[in-house]
């Protein structure tokens, strides 16, 4: 018989693909992007998720901080999964499951269903960013203008930390 859950840091069964309001909890989002590394693990050194997040929710203004931090807070439930695999007609299933967390995740938080355009370009301009410093080619787009200057190699407890602070912070000041 499958499994139908996954195990949070909390310890609570969660099943990703029916997920719910109450099945979200900011601690274990921040605990498994700390740990989750993005670009498959290709980089340079391990460089996580939650770090990237955080720094795109630093270039967000302040109505958008929010999203900014929490833009791929699905994959704390489903793990990050390479753009060039999941962009592919086949992968359409997890696309949808994806979306579905990310509309529970913006109810929870009380955000708009869609990512905001400045999110968005934020993130694809940071992307940039650190393909630079993260690889020893990377190929950056005509006029890329850079928002950061380099990429920090962090703990994923100091990840973790950092993560909730900005979350504090940004929650705090709504």
């Amino acid at each position: 018989m499958a499994v139908k859950w996954i195990r949070m840091y909390n310890s609570a069964k969660v099943n990703p693909v029916h997920l719910k309001p109450e099945d979200v909890n900011i601690s274990n989002i921040a605990h498994s992007l700390s740990i989750i590394n993005r670009f498959t693990g290709q980089s340079r050194f391990a460089y996580s998720v939650g770090l990237h997040s955080i720094l795109v929710a630093s270039f967000c203004s302040k109505k958008n901080k929010l999203w900014g931090l929490l833009h791929d807070a699905p994959e704390s439930f489903i793990n990050d999964l390479a753009s060039p695999v999941k962009n592919q007609k086949e992968m359409k299933p997890y696309r949808n499951v994806e979306r579905h967390i990310k509309n529970v995740i913006a109810y929870v938080f009380g955000l708009p269903k869609r990512i905001p355009d400045e999110v968005i370009e934020i993130d694809h301009r940071i992307v940039q960013d650190e393909g630079k410093y993260l690889f020893t080619k990377w190929d950056l787009p005509k006029g890329h203008k850079p928002l950061i200057k380099y990429v920090p190699y962090l703990l994923p407890d100091e990840v973790e930390n950092m993560f909730i602070n900005t979350f504090n912070v940004i929650i705090g000041g709504l």
